[in-house]
């Protein structure tokens, strides 16, 4: 290997105290030169993990508000399908408004959390149990009713999920 001597100037401003990257020779130093760079590697991984450490709560909290945001508006398409599909069955033919306020039932009745002893899970049966006894094919005269208690348990079911999702855009969840 050929190497060259370095001028004495340089040899000085790579010397840090008692470490110098160069040899008297003008020759590097591998060892030093290796040394260097995996003390960079490990510092660097070192403030990486440090930073994911302490950015992994705001990070989950907002994946988790987008997916929750996500759900919500989901959930309120699906029942305001319904509601339309309900409200306009007169005036319409039957077909593909009656396929896509069943289609958004059954996603309705997917995304129900069966386990209701979680706040706020309590309306879902009673969603569910209004959801199942639609039928389109046969819609009554008086939708009112059907209509206002669906608005009523949408609300009552998304709100502590509006509630929650506030919470956590603040970070207290």
């Amino acid at each position: 290997m050929l190497t060259r001597k370095m001028p004495k100037n340089i040899i000085g401003a790579w010397t840090t105290g008692k470490l110098s990257l160069l040899d008297k020779g003008g020759r590097y130093h591998m060892e030093t030169i290796l040394a260097s760079i995996a003390s960079g590697v490990l510092s660097g991984s070192l403030v990486g993990i440090l930073t994911l450490r302490f950015h992994y709560k705001n990070l989950y909290a907002d994946t988790v508000s987008k997916n929750r945001m996500e759900w919500i508006n989901n959930f309120r398409e699906e029942v305001s399908t319904i509601i339309a599909t309900l409200k306009s069955s007169k005036n319409y033919s039957k077909g593909n408004h009656i396929y896509e306020a069943e289609k958004a039932k059954a996603k309705l009745l997917t995304r129900l959390n069966q386990n209701t002893s979680k706040n706020g899970n309590e309306y879902n049966d009673v969603l569910a149990e209004v959801l199942a006894k639609l039928n389109f094919d046969q819609i009554e005269d008086d939708l009112d009713d059907t209509v206002d208690i669906l608005i009523d348990l949408t609300r009552k079911i998304l709100e502590p999920e509006w509630r929650r999702v506030k919470r956590e855009a603040k970070g207290k969840e």
